[in-house]
């Protein structure tokens, strides 16, 4: 076939095409690792919100209860611990806080600090 005035040949149109999905196809690709980058991120900044909700609330606890376990709102399972240290003086209760949230994808966000927490009225558990 001849192409027209102005016009192009069904060999020429189909290298074009070839040609742009060899060019398109590795940027495709580079989109689909960013848009999983951009998850992960968010699923770790998830995780290390909970967790930082979750040491803040162990302050409220009595040092009695050792581990707990649950599943936040997202579905992130998450467990924190308080491990009793040995006291500096009267009237405070140091505990080691430890907190570790599994983000899903084989990750994990675990925190661990020391507190001093005022020390549990007499006959509280």
């Amino acid at each position: 076939m001849k192409p027209g005035p102005g016009g192009f040949t069904l060999l020429e149109v189909l290298v074009a095409l070839a040609l742009t999905v060899l060019v398109l196809q590795p940027l495709l690709a580079l989109s689909r690792q960013t848009l999983r980058a951009a998850e992960l991120g968010d699923r770790r900044a998830a995780a290390l919100r909970l967790a930082e909700r979750l040491l803040i609330e162990a302050a409220e606890l009595p040092t009695a209860i050792q581990a707990t376990q649950g599943r936040s709102e997202e579905g992130l399972s998450w467990r924190r611990s308080l491990a009793p240290l040995a006291p500096p003086g009267p009237g405070v209760r140091p505990v080691q806080i430890e907190v570790a949230v599994d983000t899903g994808e084989g990750g994990e966000v675990r925190l661990v600090t020391a507190r001093l927490l005022p020390a549990e009225p007499a006959g509280r558990p």
